[in-house]
């Protein structure tokens, strides 16, 4: 129901310490917003939204 209604990728890292969430967004597919347990929320190029070594947004 998620992709019929247009909805995009999603990507997750996490070890131990951090986590870290990013999510294609819908009006602009270049695009995620992504998330992370150090404090960041921000807009990010979709093609590189996590790094898995330092678990944040780039």
């Amino acid at each position: 129901a998620a992709v019929a209604a247009g909805g995009g990728s999603v990507v997750c890292a996490a070890n131990t310490n951090y986590w870290a969430i990013a999510v294609q967004l819908k009006s602009d597919t270049t695009q995620a917003w992504c998330v992370s347990s150090g404090g960041q929320a921000k807009q990010v190029t979709n093609t590189n939204a996590l790094t898995t070594n330092a678990l944040s947004c780039l």
